[in-house]
């Protein structure tokens, strides 16, 4: 990873940039995991683009939704050394892997990284500073995760252990997750 990388807050005029990082990530997937026509539903790719089989997504993404999801999810970004976003992670504190509010878990929706910085600690510099420490900070004792075959072994590293495989559909294509969870133990010289 680059010397001057720096991690900081979600900025509106980063939502462009992770959305191209969102796609370009999956789109970047080895296809012996997950088929063409499995990475464009993920990318979230209209049916028509898919039944046509296009070498790339067909459709502009929507960058407005996006903006509104970050604004709300307000991911913690890692840019590199000119303040060009390279990943991004979004961490829920206080909600579950169904969505609900519950003190005490987490739910981390996203962690992506740019092709181009993969396999150079990013993601795991992302994880420790960002859902780690605000863990620790927000005295939160179970994270959940759906992770992709791809970030399953990032995961089990970080030790979170599989609850379930899961089929998910997308655009109408099935995709395979994994429900993970990692339970931290409680610090016992913390008052409670």
């Amino acid at each position: 990873m680059q010397s001057n990388s720096l991690i900081r807050a979600y900025q509106p005029t980063d939502t462009n940039r992770l959305v191209d990082i969102f796609e370009q990530a999956i789109l970047g997937i080895d296809e012996h995991i997950y088929s063409h026509k499995q990475k464009l539903a993920w990318c979230g790719v209209s049916k028509a683009s898919i039944i046509l089989d296009n070498d790339k997504p067909n459709d502009k993404p929507e960058y407005d939704k996006w903006a509104q999801r970050f604004a709300m999810t307000q991911p913690l970004v890692t840019t590199d050394d000119n303040d060009v976003a390279i990943a991004f992670i979004e961490f829920l504190a206080h909600q579950n892997h169904l969505g609900e509010h519950v003190m005490g878990q987490g739910y981390i929706d996203c962690l992506y990284v740019h092709p181009d910085y993969q396999r150079q600690g990013v993601a795991q510099r992302l994880y420790q500073l960002g859902v780690a420490a605000s863990a620790k900070q927000q005295r939160i004792h179970r994270i959940w995760v759906h992770a992709s075959d791809v970030a399953k072994p990032f995961f089990s590293r970080q030790g979170f252990v599989c609850v379930a495989k899961q089929k998910v559909i997308h655009q109408s294509v099935e995709l395979e997750n994994w429900l993970m969870q990692k339970v931290i133990k409680k610090d016992k010289r913390i008052n409670k």
